[in-house]
């Protein structure tokens, strides 16, 4: 009621002030400087509250100057949490969808009302984010495109990854003669970097790791990749009696398998999204980059459940049949060439992120023996449209109870699950809460197929 009262109010005000009196005073002042003008008028009331007055006119100005003052701290806090929350990339893909609960929309218009014939003309272009259709908040980049259909899995499966070079897991100490000594801690090796290269050859493999130094009897050249920039050190090992061998000191890893969820294919690109999330190390938390992956079906064999304070988990054989290729281990999920059928499989539009409500949902995941992919009712409770890494731009949570029965929430393997909603792809699930497995976090559709579609792109 409040909110319908003030928005003509001030809609006119600002129609007025940033088209009118901003043509007079000259179209080189920034809109900025008007957002100030409602404070200014705040101040001049709070002034003539103080001069030599009646009683009753005083009355009137101060109550005036506080429902002012109510009325533009509630604004501007609007104003503010948009700037901060909103994202500065929009998509739409037609539709009329509520834009942002309704409180923000782009330009005037809701975003999603947008004629699907003519959006490949306007494709990027620039927009403005408005609270209640007057007040501006920010710009953004509106990108439209006709929606895309995806193929929606569901289907349990086992990972096998092999990554690009070996991951520094951790150091350890070599006792040499009663003392203990690190020679790569020493050379300024850290945990997460990944060595590429020993003496000018390329690694690729724990083996190769240990057999180069083990032979080396000297400094060697140690070639690692670290944030993404290549950094080299000079390293000794150390002679171990007790191995009979030269040691470096460096814990390694080259590969990893586990269980996830595959969350769609990509008829269009041939590319297949699961997860919703990053691969990474167990030990050092980096994201682990991929030389090869295979994706093999996977048959569920037992569920531990969750409960508060313990992560439950499915359990899964791998089993004699390749789904496709891994290439692309990103923070939007593992990405890879999809080598299976679509049967079974049912085609959903990809939402928007301003398509997705809070409310009812469905979670499509593999938790039977039967391998079959089911729904299982669920409620988005928050929605998040801050940048990052996507992986909780939603909290979901489980209502279905024969799932809760099953489960007891949300367990690890179902990461990928796909969310469902209004007859759309909206998301996956990513992670559980542990304090409360009954919820857990989701990645928007949109961004899962950004990052398909750039792995496509990469692979042409």
């Amino acid at each position: 009621m409040i909110l319908s009262c003030i928005r003509p109010l001030w809609k006119c005000l600002f129609n007025f002030i940033l088209q009118n009196c901003k043509n007079t005073v000259g179209a080189c002042l920034p809109d900025g400087v008007f957002y100030l003008l409602p404070l200014f008028c705040t101040a001049v009331l709070a002034l003539l509250s103080h001069t030599k007055t009646g009683d009753k006119m005083k009355k009137c100005v101060r109550a005036a100057t506080a429902v002012l003052a109510v009325v533009l701290a509630v604004i501007y806090g609007l104003v503010g949490f948009g700037c901060w929350a909103l994202p500065d990339t929009v998509r739409t893909g037609g539709g009329d969808a509520a834009y942002f609960g309704g409180l923000y929309t782009v330009s005037g218009g809701r975003a999603g009302a947008v004629d699907a014939r003519q959006e490949t003309a306007v494709s990027g272009t620039q927009k403005e984010v408005r609270l209640l259709n007057a007040v501006p908040v920010k710009p953004v980049a509106l990108q439209k495109s006709a929606p895309r259909q995806v193929a929606v899995s569901g289907s349990a499966f086992g990972i096998k990854i092999y990554t690009d070079g070996v991951l520094v897991v951790g150091t350890r100490d070599v006792q040499v003669d009663g003392k203990a000594m690190n020679p790569a801690a020493k050379a300024g090796i850290q945990s997460g970097d990944l060595i590429v290269a020993i003496d000018g050859k390329k690694v690729s493999a724990s083996e190769d790791v240990a057999a180069l130094f083990s032979r080396s009897g000297g400094a060697v050249s140690v070639q690692v990749k670290r944030d993404g920039k290549y950094k080299t050190f000079s390293l000794t090992p150390v002679y171990s009696k007790a191995d009979g061998c030269w040691k470096a000191g460096v814990w390694v890893r080259d590969s990893t398998a586990g269980i996830g969820t595959v969350t769609y294919y990509d008829p269009q690109t041939g590319v297949m999204a699961a997860l919703g999330h990053p691969i990474t190390d167990v030990d050092t938390g980096e994201i682990m980059p991929i030389l090869r992956g295979e994706a093999v079906a996977a048959k569920v064999t037992k569920i531990y459940k969750s409960k508060a304070g313990s992560t439950g988990s499915i359990c899964c054989d791998f089993l004699q049949q390749p789904l496709g290729v891994l290439t692309e281990n990103d923070n939007a999920g593992v990405f890879g060439r999809y080598n299976c059928s679509l049967k079974g499989m049912r085609t959903y539009p990809v939402a928007t992120a301003q398509q997705v409500e809070n409310g009812d949902c469905q979670v499509l995941t593999t938790v039977d023996g039967d391998n079959t992919p089911r729904l299982y009712k669920a409620k988005i409770i928050h929605i998040s449209y801050r940048g990052g890494s996507g992986e909780k731009n939603m909290i979901v949570r489980i209502t279905d109870p024969v799932l809760l029965a099953k489960t007891g929430g949300i367990v690890q393997g179902m990461s990928g699950s796909p969310i469902l909603q209004n007859g759309r792809l909206v998301g996956a699930l990513t992670h559980v809460i542990v304090d409360s497995p009954r919820r857990g976090y989701a990645i928007f559709a949109e961004s899962m197929l950004a990052a398909s579609d750039a792995v496509a792109k990469d692979t042409r």
